[in-house]
């Protein structure tokens, strides 16, 4: 369906502290298929992460994979906290005509734990 998507990783809103002597510390890991992007690691519960990927991964998008943002909290001596993932699959993404600028719900499970904002740009083939 697209051969590449770009992604911008806006601002991330409520998200929960997981850590009990500081501040999160949150990264976004993006994932289509066995394509994998890690963001820069940010400070506080609702950081801007103002960072553009460009996802050039035909194979996996040609499979029909869909593109999956995690939130992590990044820790030092234990294992990261996962907070909240948003899944688009590439008909959300056709439905909007190949682009699509908005907040996602950011869940772990069926709750909702806070707010991501995503602005995609799909390319299809020639």
């Amino acid at each position: 369906m697209f051969t590449e998507i770009h992604l911008r990783l806006g601002k991330a809103r409520g998200l929960k502290n997981t850590d009990l002597l500081s501040k999160i510390d949150p990264y976004i890991l993006v994932k289509v298929g066995q394509w994998k992007h890690k963001s820069k690691t940010m400070s506080g519960p609702e950081p801007n992460f103002d960072t553009s990927i460009h996802l050039d991964c035909a194979a996996d998008l040609a499979e029909g994979h869909d593109l999956i943002v995690e939130v992590w909290d990044k820790d030092m001596f234990t294992p990261d906290d996962f907070l909240g993932r948003v899944v688009v699959s590439q008909d959300t993404l056709a439905r909007a005509g190949g682009s699509l600028h908005e907040y996602f719900a950011l869940r772990e499970g069926k709750e909702v734990i806070g707010e991501l904002e995503l602005d995609f740009k799909g390319t299809r083939p020639t």
